[in-house]
């Protein structure tokens, strides 16, 4: 009996159909060599079958574009009105101020007319005293000033 080695792989066979290198022990008779079944096999598929996510990147960038178009678009129009009430402020105040000067030249009318009627009131027993005369010595015209009480309106 033989005794068996234990090894880590097996021992080739004693007699075997083929030397490995595709002709038979003597070199007689047909070559062994592996071949496709009939028909062939079948494909082998390596590709990755992913679905597309999102949009390319051509489609991105053009949307990018138009997004960044249209912001430009909206800011220079809110430019635009922007200046144009800034004009239209300008002008209304332009024509009004006619108007606000005569008001304001009415109302100082009424209040030195009433300061007047005041001043004749309380000086009336001084006999040197001229009721309007300026207290500048000077010609020229000083607006006078107005006293301003808390509640007035202005």
């Amino acid at each position: 009996a033989r005794k068996k080695k234990n090894m880590a792989f097996a021992p080739p066979p004693a007699n075997p159909a083929h030397d490995g290198m595709g002709s038979t022990p003597l070199g007689n008779g047909p070559v062994l060599q592996d071949r496709p079944r009939p028909g062939g096999f079948p494909e082998i598929r390596y590709k990755r079958n992913l679905p597309a996510k999102g949009p390319p990147g051509a489609v991105i960038f053009l949307g990018a574009i138009g997004v960044m178009s249209a912001g430009m678009y909206l800011v220079i129009q809110g430019r635009n009105k922007r200046r144009n009430l800034f004009q239209e402020k300008i002008s209304s105040r332009a024509a009004l101020q006619p108007f606000l000067e005569a008001e304001n030249d009415r109302r100082m009318v009424k209040e030195t007319y009433e300061k007047y009627l005041n001043e004749k009131e309380l000086m009336k027993d001084v006999p040197s005293f001229e009721v309007g005369k300026s207290v500048y010595n000077a010609d020229i015209y000083v607006p006078p000033v107005r006293n301003v009480v808390l509640g007035d309106t202005v």
